[in-house]
């Protein structure tokens, strides 16, 4: 059982609002949902069951927002896509008798230390991140990408935590 506030009914870390609750405060209600409509909930009263009304996200994100979150998903899903290519291509030495196999991995110690770096950076980024995901921003819940890749796509700062 949810309650309606001056805020509107709370629903999943969100606020949602319908003209009917004014006057409303402190009504205990019950919430059903379509699972792939994430934008709107239908409200019942907790106690008959009555219908009240429709209620949509209050703080919904604008069109322009919502684009770039679909163009930073898109560019950290190719970015990642890119990455795991690259971990997952090995070559090994040619063999003319049945052995076990020889990895060619020859790797400069610059590019060891970089390589090594990046990955330390991307870590200890993470760590961060894993404090930073209930900062309670809406569009940190809307993008649903990690935090270090949007901090990697260099969008504005509304789409950092």
């Amino acid at each position: 059982m949810r309650v309606v506030s001056t805020r509107g009914v709370r629903f999943r870390r969100r606020d949602c609002v319908g003209p009917w609750m004014k006057g409303l405060a402190g009504t205990g209600v019950r919430v059903r949902f379509m699972p792939h409509h994430d934008h709107r909930i239908e409200v019942f009263d907790a106690t008959t069951g009555r219908y009240l009304g429709p209620a949509t996200v209050a703080d919904e994100a604008s069109p322009e927002q919502i684009i770039q979150v679909r163009t930073a998903r898109a560019a950290c899903s190719r970015r990642l896509r890119k990455d795991l290519a690259a971990a997952q291509c090995e070559r090994y030495a040619a063999a003319t008798r049945p052995g076990k196999p020889e990895r060619l991995d020859a790797v400069s110690a610059v590019e060891a230390a970089a390589e090594l770096s990046a990955a330390d950076s991307a870590q200890s980024t993470r760590r961060w991140a894993a404090g930073c995901a209930g900062s309670g921003r809406v569009l940190g819940r809307l993008c649903r990408i990690p935090v270090w890749c949007r901090a990697v796509t260099g969008l504005p700062g509304a789409l950092a935590c």
